[in-house]
C-alpha cells in the first residue's frame, strides 16, 4: 500500500512540477540571455526544484499513510457532531488510504475524562440522529484499533448512516473512559 501511495503522489507532483517547469522555461531562457542567470545557478535552481518535489512527495506520502491526530479530531466530530474534549488523548488509531472510489475506514481509541465520557454518553443518548446498536460494527482498521487498546470491551454503541452507504460509529468501553470513532465511507 505504501509502494501504491507514493507512486500515486509521485504522478500527481511530477506532473504538475512538470507544467511548472514548463512555464519557468522560457523566463529562463530571457534570464540566461540577458546574463541575469548564469548557467551553473541554473542548474542549483533546478536542484533545488527536484529536491522540493521529491520531499514534497515523501511528506505526502507519509501523512496520507499516517494521519495525525487532527485528522482524527475531524473524525470525531463527524461521528459525534460535537469537538473534540481538551480531555481526548488518543491511544490507538489507523486509517485506510482511499482507494480510487473514495472508499475508506478510519479508527480511533480515545481515552476521556471521566466527566467528559458520561457527559458524552448521555449526549449520544438523546442524539435522535445516533441509533442505539446491539453489535459492534467495525472494519479492519477498527480491529486493528482494538487489538492496540487496553480495554477491549465496548458495552454500548451507537452508529449513524452516511448519504453514501458508509456509517459512523461511536463505542462506548466498560472503563468509563475509552470510546472508539470508526468512520467508513464507503
Amino acid at each position: 500500500m505504501g509502494l501504491f501511495v507514493f507512486l500515486l503522489f509521485f504522478v500527481i507532483f511530477s506532473v504538475a512540477g512538470s507544467l511548472i517547469y514548463l512555464l519557468y522555461c522560457p523566463i529562463k531562457s530571457r534570464l540566461i540571455k540577458k546574463g541575469i542567470l548564469s548557467r551553473k545557478r541554473n542548474k542549483q535552481i533546478n536542484l533545488i526544484y527536484i529536491a522540493v518535489i521529491f520531499i514534497s512527495i515523501c511528506i505526502s506520502t507519509y501523512t496520507g499513510l499516517y494521519p495525525d491526530e487532527d485528522f482524527y479530531a475531524d473524525e470525531f466530530k463527524k461521528v459525534t457532531l460535537r469537538d473534540l474534549p481538551d480531555s481526548a488523548e488518543f491511544i490507538s488509531k489507523s486509517a485506510d488510504y482511499p482507494d480510487f472510489h473514495g472508499d475508506y475506514c478510519s479508527s480511533s481509541a480515545i481515552r476521556l475524562s471521566k466527566a467528559d465520557f458520561k457527559l458524552l454518553s448521555l449526549e449520544m443518548n438523546k442524539d435522535p440522529k445516533m441509533q442505539k446498536n446491539k453489535e459492534i460494527i467495525g472494519s479492519a482498521t477498527f480491529y486493528y484499533t482494538l487489538r492496540n487498546s487496553k480495554n477491549k470491551e465496548i458495552y454500548n454503541s451507537y452508529t449513524r448512516r452516511t448519504p453514501n452507504e458508509g456509517y459512523l460509529f461511536i463505542g462506548f468501553c466498560t472503563d468509563r473512559q475509552t470510546i472508539f470513532i470508526n468512520r467508513c465511507e464507503l
